[in-house]
């Protein structure tokens, strides 16, 4: 197991990490501008845990688990259109 240090410096050099990859994307028009780099980078790590909490309860199979996590982390970062209601 960490220590609680370990764990505080990993979390802090992936929000690093994945800031800069964030920041980057959005400067080049990659990633949506819209929501704040640092509640990306948030979102998207929060994602792993209930990923795998989903797993574990049944509600997500294990083979599905990648292509979800995957969809659900590249909307968050590039955003999605609402659909408009045809008349």
């Amino acid at each position: 197991f960490l220590s609680p240090e370990a764990v505080t410096r990993t979390h802090r050099a992936a929000h690093q990490t994945i800031g800069a990859l964030v920041a980057r994307g959005q400067a080049d028009g990659s990633f949506r501008t819209d929501l704040p780099v640092g509640w990306l980078v948030t979102a998207s790590i929060a994602l792993i845990p209930a990923c795998s909490d989903q797993v574990r309860a049944g509600q997500i199979s294990p083979d599905d688990a990648v292509r979800i996590l995957t969809t659900s982390v590249r909307d968050l970062f590039t955003g999605t259109q609402p659909h408009r209601a045809e008349h």
